[in-house]
């Protein structure tokens, strides 16, 4: 993936630190798409905010999962699968078992940094007032380096290969700051960023962000894949 241009799995916004600064904190907020499926086929789609995912691959994130698909041999409607998770890679992405969330809920984020290999979660429902905190450990060989913030709608990788899109319409990031560690008191807002359009294969764009404010970010689907 490359800042400021296209991905073939992430769409929304990359911000980097000032030089010889370093993130330490990232904070965001988003409404819980509900997602379609275009065709009888399984769809995904993740919104999550974290560290790290340029170039490296020890991105720390937390997020919301928003899959639809087709289950058995006589499913005629698909069934939408909504919820919490985080992942700090190389490690495996972990539910969140006591947030429910579903689809149209506000959902808040902040991960702060207590160490490079330690950070604190604060996830919270804000249309059910169910909130959860916790601290999570690096993976063996990982660690938060802090050279970049991430606001981001991804189709994951499923046993190594990539996903379809689910159709999610839009979905707003807002409240899309970042804080730096040492120094001065001072943050980076998602609007700094560098915009990332989704494309496949064949150079189509599937998902677009827009900046709408310094804080507030549009990511709208444009096709699956």
């Amino acid at each position: 993936m490359t800042a400021g241009a296209t991905s073939v799995n992430w769409s929304g916004s990359v911000a980097s630190p000032p030089t010889n600064r370093n993130f330490a904190w990232i904070e965001g907020q988003w409404t819980v798409p509900n997602p379609h499926a275009p065709t009888l086929d399984n769809y995904y789609a993740a919104e999550w905010i974290g560290f790290d995912g340029l170039g490296a691959f020890n991105v720390l994130q937390a997020g919301t999962g928003t899959d639809v698909g087709y289950a058995g041999l006589y499913v005629i409607y698909p069934r939408a699968y909504v919820y919490a998770w985080w992942e700090w890679l190389p490690g495996n992405e972990v539910w969140i078992s006591n947030l429910p969330v579903s689809a149209g809920d506000v959902v808040y984020c902040l991960i702060c940094v207590n160490s490079p290999t330690t950070a604190t979660i604060y996830i919270s429902n804000q249309s059910t007032l169910v909130s959860t905190s916790f601290t999570v450990t690096a993976p063996k060989g990982s660690s938060v380096v802090g050279t970049t913030a991430e606001w981001i709608v991804e189709r994951p990788l499923v046993n190594g290969d990539t996903t379809k899109l689910a159709d999610y319409k839009t979905v707003y990031f807002d409240e899309g700051i970042a804080g730096l560690s040492g120094g001065p008191f001072e943050i980076v807002t998602l609007g700094s960023g560098s915009p990332v359009t989704m494309i496949n294969d064949n150079g189509d764009s599937l998902s677009v962000p827009t900046m709408e404010t310094s804080q507030l970010m549009k990511v709208d689907w444009l096709k699956a894949g």
